[in-house]
């Protein structure tokens, strides 16, 4: 399993738009993965219009079979799909993975 951690804010456009689109590749490829938002960069799950191109990407992952994302922040209105865990148990479930991925 890949734990790819996004951890940059929905402005700074090239780290952000590199994660979405890995993991839309790994999405479509079906490589087992789980995506967490750290930080800044939940903001791409948030309704506000700092993170509204990136939500709008990330809205299409269950249509390739991901079902659920990682936060570690709450947010108002966050994307459906969105499971908000503290920053704790976050690392504990990166640990578990084979591989990391930081972006």
């Amino acid at each position: 399993m890949i734990a790819l951690v996004l951890s940059a804010a929905p402005s700074d456009h090239a780290r952000t738009r590199a994660g979405i689109d890995l993991a839309m590749t790994l999405a479509t490829f079906e490589t087992p993965f789980a995506l967490y938002f750290q930080g800044r960069a939940c903001a791409c799950l948030s309704s506000d219009n700092a993170g509204h191109w990136a939500r709008k990407r990330l809205a299409a992952l269950p249509l390739y079979g991901l079902q659920t994302w990682y936060a570690d922040q709450v947010m108002d209105q966050p994307l459906e799909g969105t499971q908000v865990i503290t920053p704790e148990a976050m690392q504990a479930h990166i640990r578990q993975c084979d591989q990391v991925i930081r972006l």
